[in-house]
């Protein structure tokens, strides 16, 4: 299915918007589950409001204005998405929440440097694999596999809400927490312990504040550092024991300011456990959540 006509309202009945062919007369049946979906040069522009949206491949070559997804949208794709690498295209703006989900064995996100909003992982019988960096307000991975093929990830908040067998491979990525609404996360959490192959992946932020929270699922990292644009950060294990390659917890440089770690949990460290202060008035305050 072709969206054509600019702005509109793309839900599971509406045929206002859709043709077969490229830039076609509208009045073709809302996509399913098993509908390509593209959104090309001839779609023309403006907002595309998406209301319990699904389809199956969703490719994007539309270099004009074009707007996917306008406040509390929902999109569940079953296939790969493939964004454009050039012009104004934009799938970040508002709540839209993109969904892969299962239907074809193994999948692709390309965003081509394209944000998401809200990006969840839901695939309980196949794999889902990034071909670029990621660049995400919040990321959940509910359940299946997910590789990073070695690409960075930028985000907010990463999170896994593994109530289900869920498996992430990190390779060599690096996972950055940058908010510049001053803080950021990475949550682990579910009933079901992932299984997490860290590779030589690194867990960095770079916020004012940041929690670290690995629950009560026994998950080991390899390199996490909290660089010096912290001031206070929270580091839980939840009756669980985390290992870890590094761990780095510098001072902030923010001026006559000392930061501030909490730990709960056992941490073990293989390879250096790293604590610096900035200065002498920039100092490191670690300390445990009980008193």
């Amino acid at each position: 299915r072709y969206w054509v006509g600019g702005t509109g309202i793309w839900n599971t009945s509406s045929t206002t918007h859709w043709s077969t062919t490229s830039g076609g007369s509208s009045g073709s049946s809302a996509p399913t589950s098993t509908d390509d979906v593209i959104i090309d040069a001839n779609s023309g522009t403006g907002t595309i409001t998406c209301t319990g949206a699904l389809c199956a491949n969703l490719t994007v070559t539309a270099s004009q204005a074009v707007i996917l997804g306008a406040s509390n949208s929902t999109l569940a794709v079953y296939g790969n998405i493939s964004f454009p690498s050039g012009g104004s295209f934009s799938a970040s703006t508002n709540t839209l929440t993109v969904t892969i989900s299962s239907s074809v064995a193994s999948k692709t996100i390309t965003s081509n440097g394209k944000s998401f909003r809200y990006l969840t992982i839901n695939d309980a019988s196949g794999s889902c694999s990034l071909s670029d960096q990621l660049f995400v307000t919040t990321f959940t991975i509910n359940q299946g596999t997910f590789n990073t093929n070695n690409f960075n990830i930028t985000v907010i908040n990463f999170i896994c809400q593994s109530n289900s067998p869920t498996t992430i491979n990190l390779g060599s990525s690096t996972v950055t927490s940058n908010s510049p609404f001053s803080a950021a996360s990475v949550v682990f959490n579910g009933t079901v312990s992932p299984t997490f192959n860290p590779g030589t992946s690194l867990f960095t932020f770079s916020c004012n504040t940041a929690t670290f929270n690995i629950g009560a699922n026994n998950v080991s990292f390899y390199n996490v550092s909290f660089p010096s644009t912290i001031s206070t950060a929270t580091i839980t294990v939840q009756n669980a024991s985390s290992t870890f390659n590094n761990l780095s917890l510098a001072g902030t440089i923010i001026s006559n300011v000392s930061s501030i770690y909490t730990i709960s949990g056992n941490l073990t460290v293989n390879g250096t456990f790293s604590v610096s202060g900035a200065n002498a008035a920039n100092r490191v305050r670690l300390k445990s959540a009980v008193t």
